[in-house]
């Protein structure tokens, strides 16, 4: 899932209950959000890898957005940035679509309880007319553009390590397989 941020999380260098395990933390990094609702532009904020999301926020807006490891279908680290071209940046890819864009693009307002979090990515309904029930559309892609670009490796292995803790094992089903666990017979080989 991914949410807009009025708040940010409750952040600990270790594992702590009720927090978020931070791995990485870069200041001055610049957020572009692309989706089919429109491009969005988070201006800078900090930059949070966590052993659960992926955080971008900017203090000043009191803004961000989180995006969990399970929804990042893909991430790489590019020089073809949203809003700096030939910037280095890290890009992201959901499998889900960012629906109401438009609350990045205007300033946060706190509720009569406080600010909140609140989701806004959600799955595509699937219909009958579907042609191909195993297409995955890609749904927003999010590039993060660190004021020093020498900081853009440190991001990039944060990222890939704390992604290997969640594992995508839809990706990895039992027709995929070259062996039939069940029914393998080493004797037979």
């Amino acid at each position: 899932m991914a949410r807009v941020l009025t708040a940010l999380p409750r952040l600990e260098p270790t594992s702590t209950e009720g927090a978020l395990t931070l791995r990485h933390k870069v200041s001055t990094v610049t957020c572009t959000v692309k989706s089919e609702g429109g491009d969005i532009g988070l201006d800078k904020g900090d930059l949070y890898v966590t052993e659960e999301e992926v955080i971008f926020f900017n203090p000043r807006r009191s803004l961000g957005v989180s995006l969990a490891y399970r929804n990042i279908i893909l991430h790489a680290a590019t020089e073809q940035a949203g809003s700096t071209p030939n910037q280095p940046c890290l890009y992201l890819q959901t499998d889900v679509p960012l629906l109401n864009i438009d609350r990045l693009a205007s300033p946060a307002v706190p509720s009569s309880a406080g600010t909140q979090n609140e989701p806004v990515v959600t799955k595509s309904d699937s219909s009958d007319d579907e042609e191909d029930d195993d297409f995955d559309p890609i749904g927003a892609e999010f590039y993060l553009t660190p004021q020093d670009p020498g900081q853009l490796h440190g991001i990039f292995e944060s990222v890939s390590a704390c992604a290997n803790l969640h594992p995508d094992y839809e990706a990895v089903s039992d027709s995929d397989g070259l062996i039939d666990e069940d029914g393998f017979d080493p004797n037979e080989v």
